[in-house]
């Protein structure tokens, strides 16, 4: 009852300062939004601005409410006001996106009620795909340096068409700051407690600026580290866990582009460590990326030539039992060559094509494990074409990719989305069919090569206004999942990948932004239900589909309120609440599993951001993050028992910037 009415308090709280600012303001104070009364809210004109414009899903530059997509935009400034400690800060914040656990603490987000883990979710920096190459994962947590991101664009839903097999459910692309942004040398060091403890810590130094003959150089080198959590926690089954003990997080990352007119060079090293809480190994992933891009333009047409290498120490596990992990610890490489172009037919019409080759393949990492010193691998070619038609009623977009890889029947992937702005309305529909290739270790752990690509059959459909002041939208969607591919492993540890079933998910989500003269005010909702399906006693609990899929809460509701208490200082809340959900676990020392369900969650954090401090040479952003000190419990999205990984419980946390 306590909760439910410090809960109550703070949207009605966040109700009263919208209120209160927008009645009171000092209209001398020179900010960026007026405040209208309520008759004039939605009379204002859209803003014409470079924020609203995404590439994400058409691989040219359109207006996000046009775009033949579900496309959520984060901004610099937004990271900044959530006082985002990492990426699961702000990706927590979008429609249908929830945290839960993969094997040895790997904690990772599935979409709208799927586990996306393995392949569906296509992770990218500055259009470089990041997910590890043996499994298509991307693991979260204290990884990439937020501090360098200049927006983040989402795509929620199918994105095979223009992306390949591992976008079966949705795509985010992290667009990092360019020189100019940046602007000079910046340092950035962090630190959080909880529970009496350390919870994180780090550093990270970033240069932004041109050099002769307007070449342009952006660096970032970031090391930190941390827990997962810092409790204590007693199991069904009697076991007593420190977290603070098994759970540490190690990373180091160096990126950095340089640029001179149309031709830039990306570098990227990463060395990421996380902890298994109930093994006693850390599970390592190496990247190493190189890409070369040169963009050419002539009269109508624009091409984009890129170069791609990327070796990986994909997922591996270190100091266990080495006849157990070592035969799965492997190397992988992939070597891209490709192209991305758009060329204007007339002056309503555009057409956008491009096509790669590409070769992935591995080694073990054990010399002992070696056949030899070649590298297994497969290739792979994709061609991908799309119109884009502009008409005065709607906006067509007709599209195709044809992804042909290693054994596999070449697939294709047909989309056909109708998209319109009238004034300050807009409205979507599409179709989409996209896909899930396996990757190297489904291929290397299936019976005899038996697996096949998932099939993903999509239908959505959005609905909004936007202009200064607001902007809401609503969205529904159907998706089905054809040929799951499933994770198992036996009892002798043996871990396998088959086809099992499908799944179709529906579900509706709302979103609404409010921007005054002093408060910033957000809230999204989002629903799912599974339906119809046949893979019910892998993911769904079988006596109660109503509980959603394991490890994924069927409703989320999102309300954050930025406050600007003066030009120089903000004070910010925000909660995320989320219904209960079900996984199975172990319930008692005889190795007895059952399905058990934790009730819903309300994470509040408060954040207060000060800027130009000491002659404008530091900004200080620091807070209190799940405030009400809530156990957020992460499943894993399979009927295979794992234990629970613990969130943080109630942290301090403080970022000191300094432009040097």
């Amino acid at each position: 009852m306590a909760v439910k009415k410090l809960i109550l308090f703070v949207y009605v709280f966040g109700f009263f300062i919208l209120n209160g600012f927008s009645q009171s303001a000092d209209d001398s104070t020179n900010y960026q939004y007026i405040s209208p009364s309520f008759e004039e809210l939605f009379k204002i004109e859209k803003q014409k601005n470079l924020d609203t414009k995404v590439s994400i899903s058409s691989m040219v530059d359109i207006d996000k409410n046009e775009a033949p997509g579900i496309v959520t935009i984060i901004t610099s400034q937004e990271i900044e006001l959530l006082g985002a400690r990492d990426l699961i800060d702000i990706l927590n914040t979008v429609p249908g996106f929830n945290l839960a656990s993969d094997v040895q603490n790997g904690l990772a987000f599935g979409i709208r009620g799927n586990w996306s883990q393995e392949g569906k979710m296509l992770y990218m920096i500055d259009g470089m795909p990041m997910n590890e190459l043996a499994y298509g994962s991307y693991i979260v947590g204290n990884r990439f340096p937020i501090n360098i991101i200049d927006k983040i664009e989402i795509n929620r839903g199918a994105g095979s068409s223009l992306y390949g097999g591992l976008a079966g459910l949705g795509v985010v692309n992290i667009i990092t700051k360019k020189g100019d942004k940046i602007n000079g040398h910046k340092l950035f060091i962090n630190s959080g407690i909880s529970n009496s403890a350390l919870s994180r810590s780090g550093i990270n130094y970033t240069y932004g600026g041109e050099l002769l003959n307007g070449t342009e150089i952006c660096i970032s080198a970031l090391v930190n580290n941390g827990n997962r959590s810092n409790l204590t926690e007693t199991f069904l089954d009697s076991t007593k866990v420190s977290f603070k003990d098994s759970s540490k997080i190690i990373n180091q990352n160096i990126y950095f582009s340089i640029k001179k007119n149309n031709f830039q060079i990306k570098h990227y090293y990463e060395d990421y460590n996380f902890q298994s809480t109930f093994e006693p190994i850390y599970s390592t992933t190496k990247t190493l990326i190189e890409e070369l891009s040169y963009n050419v333009k002539v009269n109508k047409l624009s091409i984009t030539p890129i170069l791609r290498y990327k070796w990986q120490i994909p997922w591996n596990s270190e100091y266990g039992n080495a006849q157990l992990y070592n035969p799965n610890n492997i190397e992988t490489r992939k070597i891209t060559l490709g192209f991305n172009s758009s060329y204007l037919l007339t002056k309503n019409i555009q057409l956008s094509f491009g096509s790669t080759y590409y070769n992935e393949a591995y080694n073990y990492f054990i010399s002992s494990y070696k056949k030899s010193n070649k590298y297994i691998g497969y290739n792979g070619f994709t061609f991908y074409s799309e119109f884009f038609v502009k008409s005065k009623f709607a906006n067509g977009f007709l599209g195709i990719r044809y992804d042909d890889y290693a054994f596999f029947k070449p697939f294709w992937a047909p989309r056909f989305t109708i998209t319109k702005n009238f004034g300050n309305f807009f409205y979507k529909a599409m179709g989409n069919v996209s896909y899930k290739i396996p990757t190297l270790q489904n291929i290397v752990q299936s019976s005899n090569n038996s697996i096949l690509p998932e099939v993903i059959n999509e239908a959505q459909f959005q609905i909004g206004f936007q202009n200064q002041i607001i902007e809401i939208s609503s969205i529904a969607f159907l998706n089905k999942i054809n040929k799951l591919i499933i994770y198992s492993v036996d009892s002798l540890q043996i871990e396998s990948y088959q086809n099992k079933g499908s799944i179709t998910t529906k579900g509706l989500e709302f979103e609404i932004k409010l921007k005054l003269k002093k408060v910033q005010f957000s809230s999204n909702y989002s629903y799912y239900t599974p339906f119809t399906g046949n893979a019910d006693d892998v993911i769904i609990d079988i006596n109660n589909h109503k509980r959603g899929t394991f490890a994924f809460p069927t409703h989320k509701l999102f309300f954050g309120v930025n406050c600007l208490l003066s030009p120089n200082v903000s004070l910010n809340i925000f909660n995320n609440y989320q219904s209960s959900k079900s996984f199975v676990t172990r319930i008692d020392q005889q190795d007895n599993y059952d399905v058990v369900t934790k009730n819903g969650t309300n994470n509040l954090n408060i954040t207060c951001q000060i800027k130009n401090i000491n002659k404008n040479h530091i900004n200080l952003n620091f807070g209190f993050y799940n405030v009400l000190n809530t156990k957020n419990y992460f499943g894993y999205a399979y009927r295979d028992g794992y234990q629970p990984m613990l969130g943080m419980g109630r942290e301090f946390f403080i970022q000191l910037k300094y432009n040097l």
